[in-house]
């Protein structure tokens, strides 16, 4: 009895969401593979496909982070919108999002920073 209520203490912790205010996202479509013109015939590139780069910069608590999520498709849930609250969990190389309808949206952060503004005051802290 004491093994599983400690598992459930554990996983507890480790799913824990914290409240954070979508600040910027961005969409650039991009190739793949990567292929530039070289001094070799055209007809001899690789054939590509074309994605969409999303990046999304998230402030949780007094951090900014920025997450990079590749799709196929042209739109992003309507949640993940600039100046939108969203439930995020924060990993060292992960954001989590949990979306209505029990959905959860992942994307790799590539960069982290402290965030600059006054963190008590934007949350509502005196």
């Amino acid at each position: 009895m004491v093994a599983s209520t400690q598992v459930l203490a554990l996983a507890t912790s480790v799913d824990e969401f914290q409240s954070g205010k979508i600040l910027r996202v961005t969409r650039e479509p991009a190739q793949s593979p990567e292929y530039q013109f070289g001094s070799g015939n055209p007809a001899d590139a690789p054939l590509t496909s074309t994605y969409y780069r999303y990046e999304v910069a998230v402030r949780v608590d007094c951090a900014l982070y920025v997450g990079r999520y590749d799709s196929q498709v042209k739109y992003l849930p309507a949640v993940l919108r600039a100046e939108n609250l969203a439930l995020i969990r924060v990993t060292r190389h992960h954001l989590f999002f949990d979306l209505p309808g029990h959905q959860r949206w992942e994307m790799n952060v590539v960069r982290k920073k402290a965030y600059k503004g006054d963190c008590a005051a934007d949350r509502g802290i005196q």
